[in-house]
């Protein structure tokens, strides 16, 4: 069997670097949650191309975390985010 070396001009590295770029790296920074705390910080900004990585949320005492509590970025874009809900609502409407 012989091995073939295929060698790509600038302007296709070029190309297949930018289409790379988009599908995996998330542009904007890993989102805030409102009434919660970063638990574990695990993203990563690499030389102006994005972001990867993941980040663990955590709530606010009196507050309930709703959703997945790993935030990650896949494909270029964050997966969806969790919500701190205050316990306080909980209790409300479980009552009425």
């Amino acid at each position: 069997m012989v091995n073939k070396i295929f060698y790509l001009s600038k302007k296709t590295q070029k190309f297949y670097s930018s289409y790379l770029e988009t599908l995996f790296f998330c542009k904007t920074s890993p989102p805030k949650l409102i009434n919660g705390l970063i638990k574990r910080d695990r993203v990563s900004y690499y030389n102006g191309q994005g972001y990867l990585g993941t980040m663990e949320y955590t709530c606010l005492p009196a507050f309930n975390l709703d959703g997945n509590k790993i935030v990650t970025c896949q494909n270029g874009i964050w997966s969806p985010m969790p919500q701190c809900i205050c316990m306080n609502l909980l209790i409300l409407e479980f009552f009425s």
